[in-house]
């Protein structure tokens, strides 16, 4: 037994140095393997032997006699180290050969003096426990090719100067990488055959001006990725107030719509009935709806040969940022036009007007005079059946430099008036949003009055997108021919007025830098 141990070790020690030194066994080492595995032969030789013969006996036609059989037993008693020889072979060979189904080394199950059931039992546990759970049969790992991915993208992002909370793996590896490095290490993944590393730069732009076009391309997937990534990182850091008092909605195509569903009670009273009397149907009054449409703004940034040659990194993340503030811009100021301009809108008449009853005659700085006056403005509002609706506006719009005098009114507990001069401030604590953008006073020519508003928030005006995407679609324009990389940054909105009793305008007065 302790033969077929010592040549087990042996063949594990032969196989574990050519491991460690990382190459295949010499001649002499495999030799010496192969002597050991002849002991391993020899060992289950003998016991396929012994089984045969004890099968034979087993099967013969006459029986062994009863003389025979005594002489069996006494031979087993007088020598019991043999029979637990015999044992102890036949585990060892069992052993080994559920080792060897397994890919396991044997020899410590055996020096364990483990039975074959019990080093099952062991396999089987540590094979639970160490492989990946089975649940339909197929095991996802994770490619190489993606891990590449998100470690140029970080890598580039980081490099252009954006923050990453936790950068992929191998992200540091490609902050001081060349776009060109880069390119070549992507190209030569998807086609070893060509040595992209020493072409010409010329012949090198044209190869990957072609894998350009290519949607499944390795390396402007990359590209597209970093440009997507830096716009909605601009997203979050444009300065921006629509987005503070409009609704957002969503329109699938591009007609004129005036389906619109009211949140706003009509107002009126339900009607006294009388005992076993008739309820009366209300009839809607036929008054215009509000019309949304949509259209579609964009435009175009390139990464030109010159700046892919020059490793301008920032043209893939700085320029998609701005692109981004661009976008929110322009839908700022469509905004704030409508306010501005004051123009006829979905029923035919003007925003503001004195037959609306929601625009002061002439124009007041911030005071609680004014405020009192579109605050009953608004209040005062009724539909077109003529029935109370009971806004109670709780929004202010105003120019840059009118926002510190509507904070200190509310936040104020106390106000002088004429006969006091530690009045109570009836507006402290009122649960005002306020809006201060320098939009209102750059759409107004230079000296003339800015006006602002007060409303209730997000009743008055919507924002619609084309099935409710709020983000430019940016993808690669197809221009062959172009020196360079372009992309094409473009999404679809449309702003409408809602519920033009749900604001008040004042024209305000001039606002100036002494």
């Amino acid at each position: 037994m302790n033969e077929i141990l010592e040549a087990l070790k042996r063949q594990r020690e032969l196989v574990d140095r050519a491991r460690a030194e990382n190459r295949d066994m010499t001649p002499d080492e495999i030799r010496e393997f192969n002597a050991a595995q002849s002991v391993i032969d020899e060992f289950e030789r003998q016991e396929c032997e012994d089984k045969g013969k004890k099968k034979r006996k087993t099967a013969a036609k006459e029986p062994a006699s009863e003389d025979e059989e005594d002489n069996e037993d006494e031979e087993k008693e007088k020598d019991p180290e043999k029979r637990s020889m015999d044992n102890t072979r036949a585990q060892a060979v069992k052993i080994i050969n559920i080792c060897r189904h397994f890919g396991v080394d044997p020899t410590s199950y055996i020096e364990r003096g483990l039975t074959p059931q019990q080093v099952s039992a062991e396999i089987v546990n540590e094979q639970m426990r160490t492989a990946p759970p089975l649940n339909t049969g197929i095991y996802i790992t994770e490619d190489h090719r993606d891990k590449l991915h998100r470690a140029m993208v970080d890598g580039l992002l980081l490099r252009g100067g954006s923050s990453i909370e936790n950068p992929a793996e191998g992200s540091n590896n490609y902050r001081g990488t060349s776009l060109r490095e880069m390119a070549i290490e992507c190209m030569s993944n998807e086609n070893s055959s060509v040595d992209y590393r020493h072409m010409d730069t010329e012949r090198f732009l044209s190869a990957l001006q072609r894998d350009f076009y290519n949607p499944e391309s390795f390396f402007p997937a990359i590209m597209d990725e970093v440009v997507k990534k830096s716009y909605v990182e601009g997203l979050k850091k444009a300065n921006v107030s629509f987005d503070k008092f409009v609704r957002f909605g969503s329109l699938p195509n591009f007609k004129k719509t005036t389906n619109h569903e009211y949140i706003m009670s009509l107002g009126g009273r339900l009607e006294r009935v009388p005992e076993n009397g008739e309820l009366k149907a209300y009839v809607p009054q036929d008054v215009a709806m509000p019309e949304r449409q949509l259209d579609t703004f964009g435009r175009q940034f390139t990464m030109s040969r010159k700046a892919f040659i020059d490793d301008d990194i920032g043209l893939l993340t700085t320029m998609p940022r701005r692109y981004a503030a661009m976008s929110m811009r322009t839908q700022n100021e469509a905004v704030y036009d409508i306010l501005l301009n004051n123009n006829k809108i979905f029923d035919g008449k003007t925003l503001f007007s004195a037959a609306r009853k929601n625009t002061l005659t002439t124009g007041t700085d911030i005071t609680l005079e004014a405020i009192q006056k579109m605050i009953l403005m608004i209040g005062l509002q009724k539909d077109a059946a003529g029935n109370q609706l009971a806004l109670v506006p709780d929004l202010f719009i105003v120019p840059l430099g009118l926002g510190v005098k509507v904070n200190t009114i509310l936040r104020s507990q106390t106000i002088n008036t004429t006969d006091n001069t530690q009045a109570a401030n009836p507006y402290y604590g009122a649960n005002f949003t306020v809006v201060e953008d320098v939009t209102l006073n750059g759409m107004v020519e230079e000296g003339s009055a800015i006006p602002w508003f007060m409303g209730v928030n997000r009743e008055f005006m919507q924002v619609d997108y084309l099935n409710g995407q709020r983000e430019a679609t940016i993808r690669r324009s197809e221009k062959p021919g172009t020196l360079g990389f372009i992309w094409d940054v473009y999404f679809d909105f449309g702003v409408s007025m809602l519920h033009p009793e749900a604001i008040c305008r004042n024209p305000g007065v001039k606002i100036t830098v002494e």
